[in-house]
């Protein structure tokens, strides 16, 4: 692979900071969820795991996009920076509240959608002021990754996180069954507060009509292929969620909602970083095809480094893990957990290469290749349901991204020149094949999976420090040349 140290010792600096962040965020989440899991057992936790996937999918159809667009605009130059982010605002209080009024208007009809009873309307309308709230926070977050402020994102994540414990844990501890709805709507009221202080100053502008047009022109025009594959992928999730409902009850849906969150949780580690300093920095580089593809390579490369470690060991002890987010009766979840452990890493290569799609304004294929994804989560989840149980949920979910990692390769080698290094194909290579053997021994022989998966781990783990360890001891080039991450 070709290396450039100083753009390698940038990309994990803004993973170190965004990790961190991360790290501290899971710690808080811990506490919240084990607080959850005791008080209101896997049918509270799957209740939690609908709504939040309703107010998801809500807010990435009401976004329309604005926050992924907002975020290369704003980037792309400063000279448009203070009109861009006056175009956002204008767009996004309303968009906000007509989500809102949406959802509140259509809450039987997404009672009945879903398998819940007419009793969790209330609760469904309330799910609509999360989901414009979210929108807001999603737009405030826009504002300070698009110039750069890795260190204040950051922050805000970590404060945001620390408010939806606080809010959240005594709305179900205190308020009986509306308090679970709170929990969810306390996601986004923390996110909302915790980015105010950390908001750059409105620049005087005072934009004309045509200009206003202009830029929502060119908001819109991504911003509406991203809300559609947004509100595709958030809806796949909800759509699994009522298989499981149908077919399983509220309690496989908690299991699977546990499984998810965790491996969710153990790739953000790696995949905050790619939205908050990685997306930027390629739509910053449109014109320069060479350097963007070891861009690509370097932030893969640092991504499966940092992330194998970790999916190895959570693989291993799935059963524990659970045992210790939860509660003893998520165990039964183990097997699910593990596949998703794998799908996690097949994610890694779509999403390195599926932020280039966005950078370049690629719509019709980056939406081609999203909803490839989406049919085919939905559609093996389908077929494999009532033959496999909830296992089929975490099978069809690495089948997905395999497919959708092969798929957006397949276009970014063609036609943006940036194909998979062979490095970063072993690797994948390597990893897959542990995660999947873990996977297939776990449920016959548990202590097997655990042994062998930890001493994977940690020779993965041994692997990546000699590489960093590597990169952290080159020289500097120009340090001028190398840029900042603005941390503060």
């Amino acid at each position: 692979m070709n290396v450039d140290r100083d753009s390698y010792r940038r990309i994990l600096g803004a993973t170190v900071i965004m990790g961190g962040a991360t790290i501290a965020s899971i710690l808080i989440g811990v506490v919240r969820t084990k607080v959850f899991a005791l008080v209101i057992g896997p049918a509270g936790i799957g209740a939690i795991g609908l709504f939040t996937s309703i107010m998801a999918t809500a807010g990435a159809v009401g976004s329309m996009g604005l926050g992924f667009s907002g975020v290369r605009e704003i980037a792309a130059g400063e000279e448009r920076r203070a009109l861009v982010r006056r175009a956002i605002w204008y767009a996004a209080w309303p968009l906000a509240f007509l989500t809102a009024a949406v959802i509140w208007l259509a809450r039987w009809e997404i009672c009945r959608w879903v398998g819940v009873g007419p009793d969790q309307a209330l609760g469904v309308g309330l799910i609509g002021i999360a989901a414009a709230l979210s929108i807001i926070a999603l737009i405030q977050t826009a504002e300070i990754q698009g110039i750069g402020r890795v260190g204040d994102v950051a922050k805000v994540r970590v404060i945001g996180a620390l408010l939806a414990l606080l809010l959240g844990v005594s709305a179900v501890v205190y308020l009986g069954p509306i308090g679970i709805v709170l929990a969810v709507v306390a996601i986004p009221v923390g996110n909302v507060l915790a980015a105010l202080p950390y908001r750059p100053r409105f620049e005087r502008v005072v934009p004309a009509g045509a200009r206003l047009t202009d830029e929502w022109r060119r908001l819109l025009s991504l911003g509406a292929t991203i809300m559609i594959t947004s509100s595709l992928s958030a809806g796949s999730l909800v759509a699994i969620r009522a298989l499981l409902v149908h077919r399983e009850g509220l309690d496989a849906a908690g299991l699977y909602q546990a499984a998810y969150a965790i491996s969710a949780l153990n790739a953000s580690l790696v995949l905050s970083a790619m939205a908050t300093d990685y997306f930027p920095r390629l739509s910053g580089m449109e014109t320069d095809r060479s350097r963007t593809a070891t861009v690509v390579n370097q932030q893969l490369h640092a991504a499966l480094l940092l992330a194998s470690p970790i999916l190895l060991a959570m693989s291993a002890t799935a059963p524990l893990v659970l045992h210790i987010l939860y509660s003893g009766a998520f165990t039964q979840g183990a097997d699910l957990l593990r596949w998703q452990l794998t799908g996690e890493l097949l994610k890694l290569p779509g999403w390195a290469l599926g932020f280039l799609l966005v950078a370049r304004a690629d719509k019709t294929r980056f939406l081609v290749v999203e909803t490839s994804f989406v049919a085919i989560f939905i559609g093996a989840a389908f077929l494999l349901l009532p033959g496999l149980g909830l296992i089929a949920a975490g099978i069809s979910y690495a089948l997905a991204y395999l497919l959708y990692s092969l798929l957006v390769a397949g276009i970014c080698g063609r036609r943006h020149d940036a194909a998979i290094s062979r490095e970063n194909l072993l690797h994948l290579l390597v990893i897959g094949a542990a995660l999947l053997a873990l996977a297939l021994v776990g449920p016959s022989a548990p202590w097997i999976a655990a042994a062998s998966g930890l001493l994977a781990s940690a020779a993965a783990a041994l692997h990546a420090w000699r590489h960093l360890n590597e990169i952290r001891r080159a020289p500097l080039a120009d340090s001028s040349a190398a840029g900042g991450l603005h941390p503060e």
